[in-house]
C-alpha cells in the first residue's frame, strides 16, 4: 500500500496537478479576496459595475488561455532544445505586442457601444480594454513555463500578480472610493505580473537562439482561440445579462452568487492546465488514461465544493461577502452546479487540444445565443435565472463531447 502511494505521488499528473491546484487555488483565493474587499468597500451598485467590467475582461482571457495553451503545446515539442524555446519566446512576444495594439484599436468602438448598452462610463470601459495587453504578452511566457512543466514558477507568477492586485486595490479604493481605483489597481498588477514572469525565464534569454519549427501553428491557433472564446463567453455572459435584466441592486447580488460558483471553475482549471502538457507528450492510449485521472480529480473537487454550498450556503456568503448578500444563499448551489459543468467542458477541450488541432469547432458558437435565449426566458427571478444557467451549461458540455481533434 505504501509503495502504491509513493508511486502515485511520483505520477506527473498527480505531482503537477497538485502543484497547480494549490498554486492556482491560492491565485483564485487572492482574486476572490479582491472581490471580497471590493464588495465591502464599494456600494452594491458600484460593485456590480466592477463585476460587469471584470466579466467583460473575461473575453480578453480568450487570448490569454489560447496563447498560453499554444505556446505550451509548441514548447513541449522543443523542450530538449532551449535555443529553439528562446526563439519561440521572442517571436511570440513580438507578435503578442503587435496583436495587443491592433485589438485595442478595434476595441475602442466596441467600448462605446458597451458604455451605452450597459450604462457605464466610457472611460471605465476603455480602461478595462487595457487588460488586452496582459492577455497577450504575459501568457506567451507562462505558456513556455507550462510547456516546460515548470508548474511551481508558473503558479508563483500568478500568485504574486494576484497578491499585488489585492494590496493595490485595497490601498487605491481606501484613498479614492470608486470603481476607477479598483480598475487602475488591476492594470498595475498586470504590469507587475509581466515583470515577475519575465524574471522566471531569464535563463532562456541568456542562451543562444535557435530556430523553432512552427508548422501548423496558425491553424492550431485559430481553432484554439475560437474554442476558448466560446468557453469564456459562457463563463462571463451570465453577469453581463444580469446587469441588463435586473435592477442594479439585484444585479450586484447575483454577481456575488456567480463569483461563488466560479470558484469551482477556476479551482479545477489547474487540473486541466497540468494535464495538458503531460497529455501532449503521450501516445493516444496514454492520453486517455491521463484524461480519466484528471476527470476523477475534477469530479472530487466539484463534489466537495457543491456539498459545502448545499450544506452551509448562508455561512459561506456571510463569511466571504457579508450579511448584506445573505439573500442569495439559496441560489449559490445552482451557480456552483453550472460552473462545475463548465469545468468538465473546459477539461474536455484541453483533452482534445492535447491530441492536436480541433476539427471544425465552429458549431460550438451556436450555444452562446442559445444560452442568452435561455437566460432571457427565465429571467423572472434570480432563482430561475440560476437554474437556467445550469441548463445552458449542461447543453454546452453535451456539445463539447462532439468535438474531434486531428494531429
Amino acid at each position: 500500500m505504501l509503495k502504491k502511494l509513493m508511486n502515485f505521488g511520483k505520477d506527473e499528473l498527480v505531482r503537477g496537478g497538485i502543484i497547480l491546484f494549490v498554486m492556482i487555488g491560492i491565485f483564485n483565493f487572492l482574486n476572490y479576496l479582491f472581490h471580497f474587499a471590493m464588495a465591502r468597500m464599494l456600494e452594491p451598485a458600484e460593485y456590480g459595475i466592477l463585476v460587469v467590467l471584470i466579466s467583460i475582461s473575461y473575453i480578453f482571457a480568450v487570448p490569454s488561455e489560447a496563447v498560453q495553451t499554444i505556446f505550451s503545446k509548441y514548447t513541449s515539442k522543443h523542450i530538449k532544445d532551449s535555443g529553439k524555446v528562446k526563439d519561440l519566446l521572442l517571436r511570440g512576444m513580438k507578435k503578442a505586442l503587435q496583436a495587443s495594439v491592433l485589438i485595442y484599436l478595434v476595441f475602442i468602438p466596441v467600448a462605446i457601444f458597451l458604455s451605452f448598452f450597459l450604462n457605464i462610463e466610457l472611460i471605465l470601459v476603455l480602461l478595462t480594454g487595457v487588460f488586452i495587453f496582459g492577455s497577450f504578452v504575459t501568457p506567451v511566457i507562462r505558456g513556455i513555463l507550462q510547456g516546460e512543466k515548470k508548474f511551481l514558477k508558473l503558479g508563483v507568477s500568478l500568485d504574486l500578480e494576484s497578491l499585488a492586485k489585492v494590496l493595490l486595490a485595497v490601498l487605491f479604493v481606501y484613498l479614492i472610493k470608486n470603481v476607477y481605483s479598483a480598475i487602475l489597481a488591476v492594470i498595475a498588477s498586470l504590469l507587475i505580473g509581466f515583470i515577475i514572469t519575465l524574471c522566471f525565464v531569464r535563463d532562456i534569454l541568456k542562451i543562444r537562439k535557435g530556430k523553432a519549427k512552427l508548422e501548423g501553428i496558425y491553424a492550431y491557433s485559430g481553432n484554439t482561440f475560437f474554442i476558448f472564446l466560446v468557453i469564456i463567453l459562457v463563463l462571463g455572459i451570465d453577469v453581463i445579462l444580469a446587469k441588463r435584466f435586473f435592477a442594479p441592486e439585484l444585479a450586484g447580488q447575483y454577481a456575488v452568487a456567480s463569483l461563488l460558483g466560479k470558484i469551482i471553475f477556476f479551482g479545477t482549471n489547474g487540473i486541466a492546465k497540468a494535464m495538458f502538457p503531460i497529455s501532449s507528450e503521450r501516445n493516444t492510449k496514454e492520453k486517455q488514461g491521463v484524461f480519466i485521472k484528471a476527470a476523477l480529480f475534477t469530479a472530487i473537487a466539484c463534489l466537495v465544493a457543491l456539498a459545502a454550498f448545499a450544506l452551509m450556503p448562508s455561512l459561506i456568503v456571510k463569511i466571504l461577502f457579508g450579511s448584506q448578500y445573505v439573500s442569495i444563499a439559496g441560489i449559490i448551489v445552482f451557480t456552483g452546479i453550472a460552473f462545475s459543468l463548465l469545468s468538465f467542458t473546459n477539461l474536455m477541450v484541453y483533452h482534445k487540444l492535447s491530441h492536436g488541432k480541433i476539427k471544425n469547432p465552429y458549431f460550438m458558437l451556436v450555444f452562446v445565443p442559445l444560452m442568452i435565449l435561455i437566460l432571457w426566458v427565465f429571467s423572472q427571478s434570480l432563482l430561475s435565472f440560476s437554474i437556467a444557467l445550469c441548463m445552458a451549461n449542461l447543453i454546452v458540455l453535451a456539445g463539447s463531447l462532439f468535438l474531434k481533434s486531428e494531429k
